[in-house]
């Protein structure tokens, strides 16, 4: 019998970011893979396609997360009352209230 070698498991493969993307991004995924793909065949190119699959591997993630895509497009509540009590702190004129947000 003889060793074989051990297939780590890499978290960026593309097969396996493909089969977890939605249908509507695989499309542009492929397209953007092919170009980087080919890029990297130059040694400067490398690091753009390990970007790219990186970003799409984490956007493949998010968004087979159940809710995702009605959590991106939902209004969020917005305290009006305290982003202007942080302004005037801010631009108050005493100097010291000034320094207390950088």
């Amino acid at each position: 019998m003889s060793a074989q070698p051990v297939q780590e498991h890499d978290p960026d493969d593309p097969v396996e970011t493909l089969r977890v993307l939605p249908e509507q991004f695989r499309e542009q995924f492929l397209n953007e893979y092919a170009l980087a793909a080919e890029a990297a065949r130059r040694p400067e190119g490398y690091r753009a396609l390990h970007d790219l699959l990186r970003l799409w591997r984490l956007t493949a993630a998010a968004y087979s997360e159940p809710g995702f895509e009605a959590r991106c497009y939902r209004p969020r509540y917005l305290n009006i009352q305290r982003l202007d009590y942080l302004w005037t702190i801010r631009h108050s004129s005493a100097g010291i209230a000034g320094n207390l947000i950088t």
